[in-house]
C-alpha cells in the first residue's frame, strides 16, 4: 500500500510509520484469538447455558462442605462465587494446598472478606461440571486432610 509522508498533529507533531498507516488495510479476521473460535464453534447461548449449568452445580455443593454463599438469591453470578469459607479453617492454607496439589487456583477475599471467604472463578474452557467435581474432590480431600493435624497457633 502506497502511503503519503503525513505528519500528525495531535497532543504533539509526529511523523506517522508506515505501519500504523498500513495496519487498517491487514486482515482482521486471520488474528481472531482462537478461544473466540471455540466459542463462536460452540455458540453464545450454548455456551451461556454451560457457565449457568457450572455455577449451579458448585453453588449448590458448596454448602454441603460448609461453605456459606455470601450473594444473596437472585444476585449470583454463574461465573463468580463468593463464598465465605467453614469456620476454623484457615483458608490461606487451604487455598494453597489445593494449588500446590490439585493445581487448582482459587481467589481470595479482598477488604473486609480477606481471609474469611474465597472466589471462585468458572468461566471459558473451565466453566464446565467436570471442573466443579474436581474442585469438589479436591476440597473434600483438603478438608479431610486439615481436620486430621491440629492447628499451630505461632511459629
Amino acid at each position: 500500500m502506497a502511503h503519503s509522508r503525513r505528519l500528525l498533529l495531535g497532543p504533539g507533531p509526529s511523523n506517522l510509520c508506515p505501519e500504523v498507516v498500513e495496519a487498517p488495510a491487514r486482515p482482521v479476521l486471520g488474528h481472531l484469538d482462537p478461544e473466540f473460535l471455540v466459542l463462536l464453534e460452540e455458540g453464545i447461548e450454548e455456551s451461556w447455558e454451560r457457565h449457568r449449568a457450572a455455577g449451579a452445580a458448585l453453588q449448590a455443593a458448596l454448602p454441603d462442605l460448609g461453605f456459606e454463599l455470601l450473594a444473596e438469591e437472585g444476585h449470583r453470578l454463574p461465573q463468580l462465587t463468593l463464598a465465605g469459607v467453614p469456620d476454623g479453617t484457615e483458608e490461606g492454607v487451604l487455598r494453597s494446598a489445593l494449588l500446590d496439589r490439585f493445581g487448582i487456583e482459587v481467589g481470595g477475599g479482598l477488604g473486609a472478606l480477606a481471609g474469611k471467604a474465597w472466589r471462585i472463578g468458572l468461566m471459558g474452557h473451565c466453566a464446565r461440571e467436570s471442573s466443579v467435581s474436581s474442585l469438589m474432590g479436591a476440597l473434600r480431600v483438603a478438608l479431610s486432610r486439615a481436620a486430621s493435624r491440629p492447628l499451630r497457633c505461632g511459629p
